[in-house]
């Protein structure tokens, strides 16, 4: 940088200084330290971060092609999010970069995000003749999936995974093995900003490794040579958590994890992935309906066309509709709802796991669950189909997220949905028939309700039952509920057409995991306060036994022997007594 520059942020010449009393930076708002260098207007003591200085007016963004992002001044009442990083902006972040064109208007980075340089895997274009390698083209995204390697940004912690989906960024447990070891890559649509797991993104189905006989498959499922509870990889010889993909010879069971094989992977990803077959997590759910109903639907890309566009069809009363679907806007309606779920969650409150998870009595309350009476099941039903969410939560526009509206749609039997969502729509239609049974619906609203659906469908697909909570279940019924409401449709022949008696699924598999994990954090956690409080125990018993060797009279000054002695003579005396002694 010059010595001597004219920012774009300020009207007169700033000089760099080194150092100087400390400021707020004119840029950021953060303090400019006293031996941080900064540029100084001296006209009228407008300073800024000499790195501050060197972000770019306007930039090209790899995360947003479409339009060049402008740094500039952010409006305290904007609570729009990090696109990168997906923190909210602080009050005290002045500037940042933001897309000028209305389209783009929710599109805001960090200034420090900005810059952070996303590598991708190197291709081998210009060795191979101009084929673009290191980008992953796989049939359930229309755009390429490019593997990228940072060399931080923690980057596969820190993303929320469109696949498993999960996010390590604020894991209030230790974020797992499998993930640290793959944690510099990710793989990402530029366009769509679709983000995967390097474990849940499309890896090759089928992989040959040098020192196994057979070539290993990709699976989901985990396996044991002797049906125990202990998984291991045959690679490292190391555990292996069984909630993670594998790959399996089925004929040896031969299991390996995924990061003991990425140099096989990343041959095959770096190379001509055309005749691969590639599978993301969750995929293969799908197949069976890839091939299928092509004589009644096109599945053709309509191109320029995209979700953000048929969103735009609709109007002012049908978004309102998608914000509030239970209610429709009716304040007195939308009161009962509320009224009635705080009753019955009330009611349920006995059964809350939440709060101290060393309270045994409470944790036989819960498994005492259903013997008071059939009410219940039916109370926890209940609190299910009352609740709404907040009008700040968006209802069910929430759920079409930027990843899809940027999409272009496909034509699925009359149907326009994102790509991604195609083979769930297939397998729909395929199984259940038309869709949107109201003939009322216009033809926006048709296409947005049918998306809509995929996504629920498509997320609840993604959620193992162990892991589902009570606040997703609530969204799931609500989500559902809203879409019958516009549609007409029966959600529950295919929402709840599971083998598990009665019409609660998945609330009783639910409260049985709820259980289980109940029972196991009250066992770890007083565990752990037992082992805490024995040391504490043996902490105090050392102690005492120092009192009694008193080894800390041996150590006593000559001054501190003198005040036991005065203390000695004092004992049992007032303090007005020296008054009256002779």
């Amino acid at each position: 940088m010059s010595e001597k520059i004219r920012h774009f942020s300020h009207q007169h010449d700033l000089v760099l200084c080194r150092g100087g009393l400390e400021a707020p930076c004119g840029i950021c708002n953060r303090l400019i330290r006293t031996d941080q260098n900064r540029y100084f207007g001296f006209e009228c003591l407008y300073r800024i971060h000499e790195e501050c200085a060197e972000l770019l007016e306007y930039m090209n963004h790899s995360l947003h092609p479409l339009h060049p992002l402008k740094l500039a001044k952010r409006s305290l009442n904007n609570n729009s999010c990090c696109y990168y990083c997906e923190e909210p902006f602080n009050n005290y972040e002045g500037y940042v970069y933001g897309c000028d064109d209305q389209k783009c208007s929710n599109f805001y980075m960090h200034g420090s995000c900005a810059v952070i340089p996303l590598l991708t895997i190197a291709s081998d274009a210009d060795v191979d003749g101009g084929q673009d390698h290191g980008v992953v083209q796989y049939v359930c995204h229309q755009k390429p999936m490019i593997p990228m390697e940072h060399l931080d940004e923690k980057s596969s912690c820190a993303i929320q995974c469109d696949a498993c989906p999960k996010s390590y960024k604020n894991w209030d447990k230790a974020v797992p093995n499998e993930i640290n070891h793959t944690q510099s890559f990710v793989f990402r649509c530029m366009d769509c900003d679709f983000n995967y797991h390097f474990l849940c993104g499309p890896l090759p189905t089928t992989i040959k490794y040098e020192y196994h006989i057979h070539s290993l498959i990709l699976s989901n499922h985990s396996v044991t040579d002797d049906g125990s509870d202990e998984y291991y990889c045959d690679v490292c010889e190391e555990e292996r958590d069984k909630s993670f993909r594998i790959y399996y010879c089925e004929e040896c069971t031969y299991a390996a994890h995924i990061h003991c094989l990425i140099s096989e992977i990343m041959k095959v990803i770096k190379g001509d992935t055309k005749d691969v077959v590639l599978r993301a997590l969750g995929e293969e759910r799908w197949d069976q309906y890839l091939g299928i109903m092509e004589s009644k639907s096109t599945g053709h890309q309509l191109k320029n066309l995209t979700l953000k566009h048929i969103m735009d069809e609709l109007t002012k009363q049908e978004k309102e509709m998608l914000i509030d679907p239970i209610s429709f806007g009716d304040s007195d309606t939308k009161n009962f709802l509320r009224v009635r779920h705080l009753y019955y969650q009330q009611l349920n409150s006995r059964f809350n796991v939440e709060g101290s998870n060393e309270d045994v009595d409470r944790l036989v309350q819960f498994f005492l669950f259903n013997a008071q009476g059939d009410t219940d099941i039916e109370n926890f039903s209940k609190e299910l189909s009352y609740f709404t969410p907040e009008e700040e939560e968006g209802g069910l526009l929430k759920l079409l997220e930027d990843k899809y509206l940027r999409q272009e749609v496909v034509d699925v039997d009359g149907y326009m949905v994102p790509k991604t969502l195609a083979p769930v729509l297939k397998g729909l239609l395929h199984q259940y028939g038309d869709l949107c049974v109201k003939k009322s619906l216009s033809l926006a609203m048709k296409r947005i309700t049918s998306t809509l659906l995929c996504i629920v469908v498509d997320r609840m697909g993604r959620t193992m039952v162990e892991d589902i909570t009570w606040d997703d279940l609530k969204h799931f019924y609500f989500y559902l509920g809203g879409i019958a409401g516009f549609t007409g449709l029966d959600v529950d022949r295919f929402a709840f057409d599971y083998e598990c008696p009665g019409p609660h699924f998945p609330l009783s598999p639910f409260l049985g995991f709820e259980a289980i994990r109940y029972e196991k954090n009250t066992r770890e956690n007083l565990v752990n306060k037992i082992a805490t409080l024995e040391a504490e125990l043996e902490r105090c018993k050392k102690n005492h036994e120092k009192l009694k060797c008193e080894t800390h009279r041996s150590q006593m000054s000559d001054y501190m022997k003198l005040c036991l002695r005065e203390a000695s003579k004092w004992k049992n005396k007032y303090c007005g007594d020296q008054w009256f002694s002779k």
